[in-house]
């Protein structure tokens, strides 16, 4: 398959990933369980509006993780959200920074976690500590579905309540 193609197959996938997240993130909310938002990513427009309200655009710096907020109780949460349209996952999938963000925040008492939708294999809440020592873990820079079923939290076609065990109401249904 091209290169081209597949970029807009993960884009569109990745885009639906973020969609459930985000309903779950709504739920959240209205249940009073937590705050929790998607960074937006920092763009200086380079060109004028172009047909279709499009305009060309440049990072001003480089990305936070995806997910922050607060829970009930002062939990604060980081998180990474990633797709594979494989089995497996790779440790350079996390931006350095976004590493770094996560174990400063790790170390003021933050909850954080990659949450990895292994496409036909369900989603994972892989804890940072986890992904931050892969190596260690697993001898190598990626991990397998099969090798983390421990975190999975959701079946492919279920709803993700990414807070579930780690929050009272975070399954919405405990």
């Amino acid at each position: 398959m091209d290169r081209r193609l597949q970029g807009k197959i993960n884009h569109n996938n990745g885009g639906r990933f973020e969609q459930r997240i985000d309903y779950a993130c709504r739920l959240y909310q209205n249940k009073g369980i937590a705050e929790i938002n998607k960074a937006n990513e920092p763009i200086k427009p380079i060109s004028g509006r172009m047909a279709g309200g499009w305009f060309k655009a440049v990072f001003t710096k480089k990305a936070g993780v995806d997910y922050s907020g607060v829970c009930i109780g002062g939990i604060p949460v980081f998180f990474e959200a990633k797709i594979s349209t494989t089995d497996r996952i790779s440790f350079s999938r996390v931006e350095p920074q976004q590493a770094e963000q996560m174990q400063r925040a790790k170390n003021l008492g933050a909850v954080c976690f990659v949450l990895v939708d292994f496409a036909g294999y369900g989603i994972y809440r892989i804890p940072f500590e986890i992904w931050y020592k892969m190596k260690e873990f697993y001898g190598r820079l990626y991990i397998k579905a099969e090798e983390v079923l421990e975190f999975k939290i959701a079946e492919p076609w279920e709803e993700i309540y990414f807070l579930s065990g780690i929050v009272r109401g975070g399954g919405l249904n405990d």
